[in-house]
């Protein structure tokens, strides 16, 4: 092992660091806790997203008996900084039209409609950071 060396001026330099195998662990622990860190932060975000997204879609309007639900197939965080995060979310909502004897909410649960229309649903949030959590602040509902 060389611990100095020689420029071309001719001036002697001597090596002040030398990584070892336990710098090179530590730098390749270091890494790997920040990467699960940012995947932890990203699932959680994900997984809100899919909540709010099933909030957004799933109703009922009694007067025209109809009922909506969805079933979320995806969510990917776009962008996430310090204070905020846009979350895409995509899934397949189901309107139904309920017969007119059987109410929305039961007649969705016994599967007494007349006429259920499948189509492809997505939204964009926008979360902010409060206090180490994190509140919905914009929708943007998509096609």
């Amino acid at each position: 092992m060389e611990y100095c060396c020689e420029d071309k001026s001719g001036v002697t330099l001597e090596k002040i660091f030398h990584p070892n195998k336990w710098f090179v662990a530590f730098c390749a622990a270091l890494i790997t806790v920040f990467m699960l860190l940012q995947f932890v932060v990203n699932t959680r975000l994900e997984n809100l997203a899919k909540g709010w997204c099933n909030e957004i879609y799933t109703w009922d309007w009694p007067p025209l008996n109809m009922h909506s639900s969805v079933k979320v197939t995806d969510a990917q965080v776009v962008k996430r900084g310090e204070a905020d995060a846009v979350v895409k979310v995509h899934g397949l909502q189901t309107l139904q039209k309920m017969d007119a004897g059987a109410g929305a909410v039961s007649g969705a649960l016994s599967g007494a409609s007349s006429a259920a229309e499948v189509t492809k649903c997505g939204a964009q949030l926008t979360f902010y950071k409060q206090n180490n959590d994190w509140l919905l602040g914009k929708v943007e509902l998509q096609e």
